[in-house]
Order: C-alpha cells, then structure tokens, then sequence
C-alpha cells in the first residue's frame, strides 16, 4: 500500500486507523508452472526506520511485532500457470 497525503494530519490519520478499518486483505497471483504448496503461514512484523517506513519480518515473534497470517490456494491452473 502506498500512500500519499497532502499534509502530515492526514497522514498520521489514515496510518493509524488503517489497522482498525482493513481486517482483511486478498491478493490474487498468476505463477508460472503448478502450485501445490497450499498452506498457512504466519509472519511477524515489526516497524522500523523514519516513522516506521520499513517493516522488519520475522518466522518468529519478537518484541513490538504483530503478526501477519496469509493462506495460500490454488483457485485455478491452465496452459501451465496457476492462479493463486
């Protein structure tokens, strides 16, 4: 997600209610060749550098991270790409 705002407010605004008002997000790949590793996995994150620009990840939870979760399907595979 990139965001641009027009003053520092509005930035802080939208970043800080982002957490609270996004509870879940989709995201669609094409990849080539066939995709058999459904799985779950769960991440941790952690904000660093200049207001928090950069995210740290990590296997494992450390301190002040929050964990993120993204489960991965197969929905379809044809001509030899799948889309996940």
């Amino acid at each position: 997600v990139v965001l641009l705002a027009k003053t520092e407010r509005v930035y802080q605004n939208t970043r800080n209610a982002f957490a609270t008002e996004v509870k879940r997000k989709f995201y669609w790949a094409i990849v080539n060749g066939s995709f058999d590793k459904e799985n779950v996995w769960t991440h941790h994150f952690r904000a660093s550098g200049i207001k928090g620009s950069k995210q740290k990840v990590s296997d494992e939870a450390v301190e002040l991270s929050t964990p993120g979760t993204m489960a991965v399907m197969r929905v379809a595979e044809n001509n030899g790409k799948s889309l996940l």
